[in-house]
């Protein structure tokens, strides 16, 4: 338990003997009770009711979670127990995912923790805020012309982890580099450093993007696997060690490595699987959890945390099934649509139960201009749908004389398992037979659930068009249905606005996607730590990050 900022001694009884207070055991404990209610949970979902005049006959596999949890007491143990780099100020993260030490920053999609430690150490020209909003990175402050087609940084007196200095015309020539292998890049004229310490960017036509662009992972800023800052980074093991930036004197420069938002305190992070995350946050060794997806929420749910403590970022996107065949019962419009007409999306969020998590009923979102188009048959009652979609079921089946199977691939974690017994009982409703599959099989349907970026309005709609991909399979598409967009950057409001609505139309009448929620991403944070908010971003940089008790503000911080 968190008091005061510090964490309480807790002692749990075993029935085998009696369990000290050593954070290990501690942990063992908590990742038991974890399991032990996620079991309780899974045993009252193992009963899928299923219409009398269905020819499917379901049987759920039982993977008790708490194997899962046992395992990762084997894993928590070999890190050497939970007493990571403990120091009176220093501030214990724990964020869900693979943490490298040399974390590349041009994969795709990287884990959590490799995106933080490259926000943390070796930061883009600019970056985000706690609250989402763009912040100076190796920048320490830019100008925009008023035409748009000029953007000049000038950057930190500052120096690569190893003691190089940082040199302008090498990091002109790494953004030239990462701007020119952008899928949409900008028109630029030229990229060059203007002085050792100022950077221009000249575009040919404006880029309305540019800032948010630089801001993302891609753009995190290192030289052969060192950094810049603004934090300093160590190791211990697998654990990194985030120092706060040395405070230097330079003639005639009084603000080297002075980032302003970068806290004194040092941060320690550790990486690893949701229950391993949960359990040390739940025994108070550490302050910080991130990196939690819908996967994991059950988990959190079991943990029995105080949902005080929750951070739920309210983010856009998208959430749902991507079918990735274009054979059998899905390469068909009636058959795509009798899945998609089936899906119960408002059972599937309120089964998760994440609060301010809702269900979305079309691609692009609920609110946008223009109106998001709807499917045909969203204002069919369920009962009829269901029906519906069991006469195209039928009708397969005698045409074809198979059954309309389904390999869905969705995570293997908690939250995997739940939302394919959710979407397994739909379809035997809608008499097709749901087979879930690992993420690395060949499926016909894999869950995509993605963030919207920032640098393109238009994402969701590029996003499902044809050669676009998830987990390595193609999405099906319709040849020419974002075939509107074309000239859309220099068309006028109301022909952007028409090619955006038929481009939604083409798309969801066509049902490679069907959409389910937005995309859930959370957090848990102690009482005492400040720098932590939500934003539509789902990402949380930690150089802001404080305690209370730093500022002389110390509360109880229940668990």
């Amino acid at each position: 338990m968190w008091r005061n900022g510090r964490r309480s001694g807790l002692k749990i009884r075993f029935p085998f003997g009696s369990a000290g207070s050593s954070p290990a055991i501690r942990t063992m404990g908590l990742m038991i009770i974890i399991g032990k209610g996620l079991q309780k949970r899974q045993q009252a979902r193992q009963t899928i009711t299923v219409p009398s005049s269905s020819p499917i006959s379901l049987a759920t596999p039982r993977r008790p979670v708490g194997r899962t949890i046992s395992a990762t007491i084997v894993l928590y143990l070999t890190l050497g127990g939970c007493n990571l780099l403990n120091g009176d100020d220093t501030i214990r993260v724990s964020a869900i995912g693979r943490l490298d030490r040399t974390p590349n920053p041009l994969q795709a999609q990287p884990d959590m923790p490799n995106r933080l430690l490259l926000d943390t150490t070796a930061r883009g020209l600019v970056a985000y805020d706690a609250d989402g909003q763009l912040d100076g990175g190796l920048a320490e402050r830019w100008t925009v012309t008023n035409d748009g087609l000029s953007y000049i940084f000038r950057l930190r007196d500052a120096e690569w982890s190893n003691g190089q200095r940082i040199d302008a015309k090498a990091i002109a020539a790494t953004i030239a580099a990462r701007l020119a292998a952008e899928t949409r890049p900008p028109r630029i004229v030229s990229i060059k450093a203007m002085t050792p310490k100022v950077i221009e960017i000249r575009l040919a036509e404006p880029y309305p993007a540019m800032l948010e662009t630089l801001a993302q992972p891609s753009y995190a800023l290192t030289n052969r696997g060192f950094g810049w800052g603004p934090r300093i980074l160590t190791w211990q093991k697998n654990v990194a060690r985030f120092s706060p930036p040395k405070r230097q004197t330079v003639p005639g420069d009084d603000d080297f490595d002075d980032v302003p938002g970068t806290t004194e305190q040092p941060i320690t992070m550790t990486a690893g699987s949701a229950a391993l995350a949960l359990a040390r946050f739940r025994s108070g060794d550490s302050a910080i959890l991130l990196g939690g997806r819908f996967q994991h929420f059950p988990l959190f749910t079991a943990a029995d945390i105080n949902r005080d403590r929750l951070i739920i970022d309210p983010t856009d996107g998208l959430f749902g099934l991507a079918i990735v065949t274009d054979q059998g019962f899905l390469g068909t419009q009636k058959g795509r649509d009798a899945m998609a007409m089936v899906i119960n999306r408002d059972a599937i969020v309120a089964a998760f139960a994440a609060p301010r998590w809702h269900s979305v009923p079309s691609i692009r979102s609920v609110g946008s201009s223009p109106a998001p188009f709807l499917p045909y048959w969203a204002d069919v009652p369920p009962s009829e749908r269901y029906t519906r979609a069991a006469n195209v079921a039928a009708e397969w089946r005698r045409n074809t004389g198979k059954l309309p199977i389904i390999r869905i691939a969705v995570p293997g974690d908690a939250g995997g398992r739940l939302l394919f017994v959710m979407i397994q009982t739909d379809l035997a409703r809608g008499g097709m037979i749901a087979e879930q599959v690992p993420m690395t099989a060949m499926a016909d349907v894999r869950i995509l659930d993605e963030i919207s970026s920032p640098t393109d309005p238009l994402w969701a709609l590029r996003r499902l068009g044809c050669g676009q991909q998830v987990g390595g399979q193609p999405i099906a598409c319709q040849r020419d249905a974002l075939a509107t967009l074309s000239g859309f950057d220099t068309a006028s409001a109301e022909a952007r606005a028409a090619a955006i609505s038929a481009a939604d139309e083409r798309l969801t009448r066509f049902g490679a996607f069907i959409p389910i929620a937005t995309p859930l991403r959370w957090s848990v944070v102690a009482p005492n730590i400040m720098g932590i908010r939500p934003n539509s971003r789902g990402f949380h940089p930690l150089n802001p990050v404080s305690t209370r008790a730093r500022l002389g503000s110390a509360q109880p911080a229940p668990t």
